[in-house]
């Protein structure tokens, strides 16, 4: 029972962490384009 749960929770702890790596990275983009927006005004 203990291995089935690992081999579930491992995947899903991945899932999280590469959506929170993508979520900060077009974040900080779109940070960045406004950024550039500003200074070409």
């Amino acid at each position: 029972m203990n291995d089935n749960r690992d081999l579930i929770a491992l995947p899903s702890m991945l899932i999280m962490l590469a959506t929170l790596y993508y979520l900060t990275r077009s974040i900080r983009e779109l940070a960045g384009l406004k950024l550039t927006e500003t200074i070409k005004l």
